[in-house]
């Protein structure tokens, strides 16, 4: 297991896996280790990191397969390197993309499996383009922010806009204006970083190397503030529960702004903070990504992204992964369908994918999202049950 900025040394899987019977290797890299400010990630460095903790268990005498358990963020950065392992370097080699890898990356190690654990769908996308406030129409990315600068009627945290610290409803015409408000900032942005890096490659940039990007007001989960939005599946799927396993379509269960109640005022990163402070390689490496039409969130589906433009994109990776598959979400928080456009994307022919009612991305029940105490079981148990048993039966040396 690994992240690509937090540590995953002392994470729930990292004993629920090992008391099920399974050696479990979780490392961090060098973001985590003191290698600079963690979210200042060149993507290509992590997935080497990455590259050593697997070259590592092959030569482990007692080890005959490994298995990825994909986890939140390990969902980008594994399924990349799956699909740079599996397919060469020229799959993430495409000009298209904002920052190719390099020949570093050959002849990796495919990992035999991969869990898909809470999988989120890549960096550009949940800390780039549908994080960004669009109520900040102008940027001078070193965080300074005039009144001319800001466009309330964008504002997802204000009342007349739809706002509600219980479960905001937000107007169709306010959410058109709002997610095309985010493609503007984030092609805004991918603008300057661009001309920045000409300049620093030309010799004529203010540092030799990289330079700071700083983008204030970068963390608007609207979908977390309007539980419309990502609340269903397109299809009918297992639902593990306390008293068995139901078929049927997903629906989330999730309460609004997470389970801290308003998110104005007990997150730090609502309600016009969440500055983001990175560099312009980084930002083109890892969170720059391209739209393809009008964006778009609705209540079972993410529209107008080409998934294909970056390298953290999680779809367009398992479009190159063919090993066994599992993909497991939880109904507590909102995973539920970006985890099904993951699996639409996913080429492997042996897949399966399964969700835990009442889980939030913790790993454990959402205490909040119950209607009564006891109500969803000890979904993180069920959840690791499943990945065992699952694990077991396609690799059961």
């Amino acid at each position: 297991m690994m992240h690509p900025h937090n540590s995953y040394l002392d994470i729930a899987p990292c004993t629920e896996m090992a008391q099920r019977g399974y050696p479990i290797l979780c490392v961090n890299d060098r973001m985590v280790s003191g290698g600079g400010k963690s979210d200042d990630i060149i993507w290509d460095d992590i997935a080497l990191d990455l590259k050593a903790a697997v070259d590592w268990l092959h030569k482990q005498p007692e080890v005959s397969n490994v298995v990825f358990i994909a986890y939140s963020g390990g969902g980008p950065i594994m399924s990349y390197y799956q699909t740079a392992a599996e397919n060469g370097v020229g799959v993430c080699q495409d000009p298209d993309k904002f920052m190719p890898c390099g020949d570093a990356l050959a002849n990796m190690t495919p990992a035999n499996g991969i869990v898909l654990l809470e999988s989120h769908v890549g960096y550009a996308t949940t800390s780039g383009l549908l994080t960004n406030d669009p109520s900040v129409i102008e940027d001078d990315h070193t965080g300074f922010l005039t009144s001319n600068a800001i466009d309330p009627s964008l504002n997802a945290f204000l009342p007349e806009n739809g706002y509600d610290p219980t479960n905001s409803q937000y107007t169709r015409n306010f959410l058109s204006r709002f997610f095309a408000g985010q493609a503007a900032r984030e092609d805004r942005n991918v603008r300057w970083a661009q001309q920045e890096l000409a300049r620093i490659q030309s010799g004529s940039g203010d540092f030799p190397d990289d330079e700071p990007m700083i983008i204030p007001r970068n963390y608007v989960q609207i979908w977390n503030l309007d539980l419309n939005l990502l609340s269903e599946t397109h299809g009918q799927y297992n639902l593990i529960t306390p008293t068995g396993i139901r078929h049927g379509p997903i629906h989330t269960v999730r309460v609004a702004g997470g389970i801290n109640g308003d998110p104005a005022k007990v997150d730090f990163q609502y309600g016009g903070a969440g500055t983001f402070s990175i560099s312009v390689r980084s930002f083109l490496s890892t969170y720059a990504v391209k739209t393809n039409g009008p964006l778009m969130i609705s209540n079972n589906d993410i529209e107008g992204i080409d998934w294909a433009s970056s390298n953290t994109s999680t779809p367009s990776n398992l479009e190159g992964v063919h090993v066994p598959a599992l993909q497991i979400a939880g109904t507590g928080w909102y995973w539920a369908v970006p985890s099904e456009i993951e699996f639409n994307h996913l080429a492997s022919a042996d897949k399966e994918i399964i969700f835990v009612e009442g889980m939030e991305h913790a790993l454990d029940t959402c205490k909040a999202c119950e209607q009564y105490p006891g109500q969803y079981g000890d979904a993180g148990a069920e959840a690791f049950d499943y990945i065992a048993a699952w694990t077991r039966s396609r690799f059961p040396e």
